[in-house]
């Protein structure tokens, strides 16, 4: 799928994101909840005004199990890909 992030909004850059990060826990078999999607605080790329890297936080969910640190996965909207963040 071949976009122009320049020409998104902020809300549909960070739907899309949201939509790419939910798609990756889903897939990956993750159990947390998603908490929040931000623009990258460190990767601070952009195409126009539109963050190209978001960070989506998840609850941390072990089998039932909630855990006090949560999971970050990076998004990158130019490539359409998700990863977990280190």
């Amino acid at each position: 799928m071949t976009n122009s992030i320049q020409r998104l909004s902020w809300d549909e850059a960070a739907s899309q994101a949201k939509a790419l990060a939910v798609e990756f826990a889903n897939s990956s078999g993750m159990e947390g909840l998603l908490l929040d999607v931000q623009p990258d605080p460190v990767l601070s790329e952009r195409e126009g005004k539109t963050p190209v890297h978001w960070s989506a936080v998840f609850t941390s969910v072990h089998r039932g199990v909630e855990f006090g640190e949560p999971t970050v996965l990076l998004v990158d909207l130019r490539t359409q890909k998700v990863a977990f963040s280190e």
